[in-house]
Formats: C-alpha cells, sequence, structure tokens
C-alpha cells in the first residue's frame, strides 16, 4: 500500500513540532517557546526535524490510509511493515501481511467408500493379553531362557542402510539415501519372549531362547516385506546381545478375579469396555485418516496464499511448545538444544517444512467449514457441556468443571471438538454423495452466537 502526503501538511506537522522544542530547549536570546521556527530550525536541523516528524506521522498515516481501502483490521495477519519510504516528497510504501486463504477446487465431486468401524474379538482378546500381562508374576531364574519368560538384555541392534535410491532420469539425480539408523542401544532392555509379542515373524526370539544370564548372542535376521511396521519392512537387522538377566514369567488367568483389578465386576462387563475403548480408538483413527485424505484431495486443486510471517508465527509456536516440553522435563532450554545437536536457528529451519504444512492444512480446512457453512451453535455447546458433566456425580465437581468448560481452554476445547466432529461428519457426506445441497445450508449469523 502506497501512501503520498501532501508537503502542506508534513511542514504543518514540522512547525508543530519546533514549537514544543522550543518550549523544551534553552535557545540564547530567545524566551522559551518564544524561539522562532527559522531559528529553531537552524539549530536542530531542517533533516532531523523532518525525519522526527516523520516517524511520529507514520502509525496515524497508516491507519488513515487503511479506511480508504477495502481491508478492515480482521484481515490482517500480523502489524504490516514499512517497506520503504521517500522523504521528500513524503511517500510511504507498507508491507501487508494478510490473513493465509485458499480458494478450493470442485471438493463435492470427491467420492470414496468410508467403511464403519469393526472392532473384531482377536483385538479384544489381544487388550485382554496386554491386561494380564501387567499382573504377570516373574521370579530370577538360573536356567536357560524358555519360551514365556522375561529376559533382560543389553547391546545394540542395528538396521543396515536402505539400498540407494533409483536415479530420477528427467534431471539425473538419486534422490537422499537414508542413513544407519539404531533399532535399540540399551543397557538394559526387557523383552519377552513369545515370537507372536516381540518382533513377530522374524527369529529374533528364537535366538535367545536357551540362552542364560551372562551370555552373549550376535546374529542377523530380516524383517517380513509384509512387516506391520512399514519402516522396518525388508531391512536387515544384526545384534549384539548380553544376557543380563532371566525371569520366570506366570500369567494369572483371565477370569472375573482380573477383571475386578481392572474396575469391571465380571469379565464379560470388561470385554464390553475394551470393545468400547477400542471402537472409539478406531473410530478416531478412521476420522483422522478420513480427514488427512480430504486435505490432500483439497491440496491438488487449490490455491493457497499466505504471508512469510504467517510461517514464522507457526515455527513460533513449536519452539515455544518444544520449550514447555523440555521445561516440563526439568531441562534449561540451552542444555536441552545441546543435547539435541540444535541450535535456535537450526531447530526453526528443521521445524519450517512442517510449520507450512501445518499452516496450509488448516487453511485449507478453514475454508472448507467456510464454504460448508459449517459452525457451532449455542445450542451444540449446551447439549456437549451436559455431556460432559453427566459424567460426574459430585456435585461440587460437577460445577467446577461446568466453570471450566465455559471459559479458556476448557470452552475452546469443547467448541473445536465439536466442530471437528461436524466437519468429519460433512466429509463423510461429500465423499459418500450424500451432502445437502449447499443451496440449502443456511449460516447461524454471529450476532445470535454467544460466548
Amino acid at each position: 500500500m502506497r501512501v503520498e502526503v501532501a508537503e502542506e501538511r508534513v511542514e504543518a506537522a514540522m512547525r508543530q513540532k519546533a514549537r514544543e522544542l522550543a518550549r523544551e530547549v534553552n535557545i540564547p536570546g530567545f524566551r522559551r517557546g518564544k524561539a522562532p521556527y527559522q531559528v529553531v530550525l537552524r539549530r536542530v536541523g531542517r533533516q532531523s526535524l523532518r525525519y522526527e516528524v516523520i516517524e511520529d506521522m507514520v502509525p496515524q498515516l497508516f491507519e488513515e490510509a487503511l479506511t480508504q481501502t477495502d481491508l478492515t483490521q480482521e484481515e490482517l495477519y500480523a502489524r504490516p511493515e514499512l517497506d520503504d519510504m521517500i522523504e521528500e516528497p513524503l511517500a510511504l510504501t507498507f508491507k501487508l501481511p494478510l490473513q493465509p486463504v485458499a480458494t478450493l477446487g470442485d471438493y463435492r465431486t470427491l467420492r470414496r467408500d468410508v467403511e464403519p468401524v469393526q472392532v473384531s474379538e482377536e483385538a479384544v482378546d489381544e487388550a485382554l493379553a496386554r491386561i494380564q500381562a501387567r499382573y504377570a508374576k516373574t521370579e530370577e531364574v538360573e536356567r536357560p531362557a524358555e519360551a514365556g519368560d522375561l529376559m533382560t538384555i543389553g547391546g545394540v541392534g542395528k538396521l543396515s542402510p536402505l539400498p540407494p535410491a533409483e536415479t530420477d532420469e528427467a534431471d539425473g539425480e538419486a534422490t537422499a539415501e537414508l542413513a544407519d539408523e539404531i533399532l535399540f542401544d540399551q543397557e538394559r532392555i526387557n523383552v519377552v519372549l513369545d515370537s507372536e509379542q516381540t518382533f513377530p515373524g522374524t527369529p529374533f526370539v528364537d535366538n535367545l531362547i536357551g540362552l542364560s544370564a551372562g551370555d552373549d548372542a550376535t546374529f542377523i535376521f530380516t524383517f517380513p516385506d509384509d512387516y506391520e511396521d512399514e519402516e522396518l519392512a525388508g531391512r536387515e537387522a544384526s545384534i549384539e546381545v548380553t544376557v543380563r538377566q532371566v525371569q520366570s514369567r506366570e500369567l494369572p488367568p483371565i477370569d472375573d478375579e482380573l477383571a475386578q483389578k481392572e474396575g469391571a465386576e465380571t469379565l464379560a462387563e470388561l470385554r464390553a469396555k475394551l470393545q468400547q475403548e477400542l471402537h472409539n480408538e478406531a473410530e478416531e483413527t478412521a476420522k483422522n485418516e478420513l480427514l488427512e485424505y480430504m486435505v490432500g484431495e483439497l491440496r491438488q486443486e487449490a490455491v493457497l496464499a499466505y504471508p512469510p510471517a504467517a510461517v514464522e508465527q507457526e515455527v513460533d509456536d513449536m519452539v515455544e511448545a518444544m520449550k514447555e516440553q523440555a521445561s516440563r522435563a526439568g531441562w534449561e532450554w540451552d542444555d536441552y538444544l545441546m543435547l539435541r545437536g540444535e541450535t535456535d536457528d537450526s531447530l526453526r529451519v528443521s521445524f519450517r517444512e512442517t510449520a507450512v504444512k501445518r499452516l496450509e492444512n488448516r487453511t485449507l480446512l478453514t475454508e472448507l467449514l467456510t464454504q460448508e457453512k459449517i459452525r457451532v451453535s449455542p445450542e451444540d455447546i449446551d447439549a456437549a457441556l451436559d455431556e460432559q458433566l453427566a459424567k460426574y456425580e459430585d456435585e461440587r465437581l460437577r460445577e467446577g468443571m461446568r466453570e471450566y468448560f465455559m471459559q479458556g481452554d476448557g470452552f475452546t476445547n469443547l467448541a473445536t471438538g465439536l466442530l471437528n466432529e461436524k466437519l468429519y461428519q460433512r466429509v463423510q457426506e461429500i465423499l459418500t454423495g450424500n451432502a445437502p445441497d449447499l443451496s440449502e445450508l443456511q449460516l447461524i449469523p454471529l450476532e445470535d452466537e454467544e460466548e
């Protein structure tokens, strides 16, 4: 935004400033405040006086100029920058960082099958087995390790480097090769000698069975190509360990008594509870995956625009979050950076790519919310609040939680959760071809909403 200022206005401001200076300084031959303009001008220097006046005028000039544009303060993302200035005649050029915006493509034609979330009995059995393992009784033994034992080992597991990436024929350059990785490097680490639980599908456990405390083991194996952890699939691992301890492991029966240790009356009640917990987790994962898919599709055709200041703010937020995390762990920030082998600058550089992605994803979803006229109403808030408070039987605790959810972070979390749920439902409707017609949707006026 370029602002040109009439010289008469600058001159009038200079005379006013000269009168103020005349009252503040002693000028030989004149009483305070009575020195003529030209005398003051010679005393302080015309350029110095002009520069001081311009510095005072800049904020007001910007505000005046902004009112003559179509922009509002809400459209500004951050404080404007004075990008250029010509002192005489006075002309100012401001750089205005605007709010991130996105122009979406024809996203309503996108289609994808959305399968309902299901939790198998096998998944519940696995969850029960994990509970069972928590209550296992262990006892150190001096015999060779057997299947089912708990073994403490120390040593290093290394992953061989991935094969070199193929050369891109278009530019003749190969993408970066992944460096060697450490599978584990521990003085003491406990492993259950169960081939279905510890690195399943590999001979890792088989190589440890039969060893006793004090024995060393060195072996190599390859993870299956279809291994669950894709980062390990097909990789060769070389293991060098020393057995520190072998313990027998007695698992309790999976029955009502075990269920009662977990706060349930019966095993059937515990299974039902686990079923619901697993369903909630799977549903949350499905929601995140669907929204991630939608964002990826939106990005294909969307046009995004945002100022560099928005990326910097995102990086700032990531750095602050890490500082809080380090502080909670008892680390001084400089010591924490040294531990990571980072500096403030290198950390910001490493965060930038993620910051850009986070900013763009949020901008795309914000525009989608706007296009789909999705907003949380006071009725939505009341219903969600009642649902949350119903979880608490104690009246004082319930009132305390009511106060938490109606202000600050509590209210933000409640409203954000509702908004995300509405967005997920709409994305599901869009992808399955069941979305309501946009012309039939009505946006709740802001003035009808309550804080």
